[in-house]
């Protein structure tokens, strides 16, 4: 079976999606739902979708966001600094260099950090929403 990451993602096609994550607040509360657009009208392919959803999880929390989650819960903090080590010292290469660029969105899953799959729906509005599920690194 080939890759389809080149095939539009909607029908009808649509330049701008939004993806919301099912049972994860946290990131919502911080970032709100990840918005992907392609400039200029093109419609969204499904490589358009996988490729910002990763770009969104690459960002480095800012040091106010990370205040604002110490704020919340100090527990949050915890589970994303453990988050963040088990990245950094699965990585290939040197645990150190990773460790360096600090944390990342995708620290805030914890242990979710396996894709689970997407679900679409068709707003009223024609806007198109993206239901991201991800598993516990267990698959559970």
């Amino acid at each position: 079976m080939k890759p389809q990451f080149d095939e539009i993602a909607t029908y009808p096609a649509a330049p701008k999606a939004y993806v919301r994550l099912a049972g994860v607040d946290l990131i919502h509360q911080l970032w709100g739902p990840i918005i992907i657009k392609n400039e200029g009208g093109k419609p969204l392919t499904v490589g358009d979708i996988l490729h910002g959803i990763h770009a969104f999880f690459q960002k480095p929390v800012l040091q106010r966001e990370m205040d604002k989650i110490k704020e919340q819960d100090e527990k949050n903090y915890d589970t994303m600094l453990e988050a963040m080590e088990k990245r950094c010292y699965s990585e290939p290469g040197l645990p150190g260099r990773v460790w360096k660029e600090g944390m990342k969105r995708v620290d805030a899953l914890g242990a979710y950090i396996s894709f689970g799959g997407l679900t679409v729906v068709e707003n009223e509005d024609d806007t198109w929403e993206f239901s991201l599920l991800v598993l516990n690194r267990s698959g559970s």
